[in-house]
């Protein structure tokens, strides 16, 4: 656990420094997980660990967004109560607001993945054309060839 508590805060001290970004900046490419804007349990814990996974499995940095703004995050009790028990610190996540405002721009992203859902809310449909990889239990809607 304390492997993965360390990658989770340098993880989100590299992308709020802005080193992921489009190629020409030389920056390293900016590869996101992220659940569903719902923000339950299964996509919020879902996007840290796929992107932990992705990470370690890949050897490729990707980010894990939460799906919400980070002043609504204090509604999830269930995993806001999670993560304190597992001693990680809400200061090593990484929110959707926080993303949109860092990241305007979807050039600077390489690669979207998708976990607990497989369609992107209308408000981020802009990233449609980034979405590589798609978890989902639900019934797919076909909208990313893969």
């Amino acid at each position: 656990m304390q492997k993965f508590r360390q990658w989770l805060s340098t993880s989100a001290q590299s992308v709020r420094t802005g080193s992921f970004g489009p190629a020409e900046a030389n920056a390293d490419k900016l590869r996101i997980v992220m659940g569903n804007t719902s923000c339950d349990v299964d996509s919020a814990i879902g996007a840290l660990v796929l992107a932990y996974y992705y990470s370690e499995k890949l050897q490729q940095q990707w980010i894990p967004v939460i799906n919400c703004r980070r002043e609504d995050f204090f509604c999830n009790l269930e995993i806001v109560k999670h993560l304190a028990n597992s001693q990680i610190s809400q200061s090593d996540l990484y929110f959707m607001d926080e993303f949109r405002q860092q990241y305007p721009d979807v050039a600077s992203i390489d690669e979207v993945a998708l976990i607990d859902h497989n369609l992107l809310d209308t408000d981020q449909s802009d990233m449609s054309s980034k979405v590589t990889r798609v978890i989902d239990h639900h019934v797919d809607s076909g909208a990313y060839a893969g």
